[in-house]
């Protein structure tokens, strides 16, 4: 298993956004692939793997601008879910990450 690509958080206080430099689609879901792989081997279930992807889906919606169309959508689909659709929702991109889709 090989280490996962440097990504940059440029933080800053106030009302600026995180920005989360990784613009290629391919890149971004084998990023994924590799978390998602990363915490199967640290013994964690799919579950655990979902609600931590709940977590982050919150984290990223809230503070880091989407760099590609694809990560847009996802935005966008993540600010109008209530909790049970986003919980399916990282549950399905948890899927579609693993199986190389």
């Amino acid at each position: 298993m090989g280490t996962l690509p440097k990504e940059q958080f440029l933080g800053q206080r106030g009302d600026r956004r995180l920005e989360f430099q990784m613009q290629d689609w391919s890149q971004w879901r084998q990023t994924l692939a590799q978390a998602v792989d990363v915490g199967r081997h640290m013994g964690m279930s799919d579950r655990d793997i979902a609600q931590k992807a709940e977590a982050i889906g919150d984290f990223l919606a809230n503070n880091v601008d989407p760099q590609n169309p694809e990560q847009r959508i996802l935005k966008e689909l993540w600010e109008v879910a209530d909790e049970r659709q986003q919980q399916e929702l990282a549950r399905l991109i948890i899927d579609v990450v693993s199986k190389g889709h």
